[in-house]
C-alpha cells in the first residue's frame, strides 16, 4: 500500500470529521462517502456519541 495512492472512507455508521491536509475539516454522517486524495495526510475524528464505523478502501498504486 502506498500513501500516494487515493482512498476512500466509506461511513456505515456514526458522524465525525475528516481532517485533511490543507483542506477544511469535513464533517460528515453516515451513510456517507469522504474521498482521500493521494499523498496527503489525513485522519478521522468520531465527533457523535456513538460508535463510528467506516470501511476504507484504497486503491492500488501505480508502480
Amino acid at each position: 500500500m502506498s500513501i500516494f495512492a487515493p482512498a476512500l472512507t466509506v461511513i456505515l455508521h456514526g458522524r465525525g470529521e475528516a481532517m485533511i491536509e490543507g483542506q477544511a475539516s469535513i464533517p460528515f454522517t453516515a451513510p456517507m462517502m469522504v474521498y482521500i486524495p493521494p499523498a496527503t495526510r489525513h485522519n478521522v475524528k468520531n465527533t457523535g456519541m456513538e460508535p463510528l464505523e467506516y470501511v476504507y478502501v484504497v486503491a492500488p498504486a501505480k508502480e
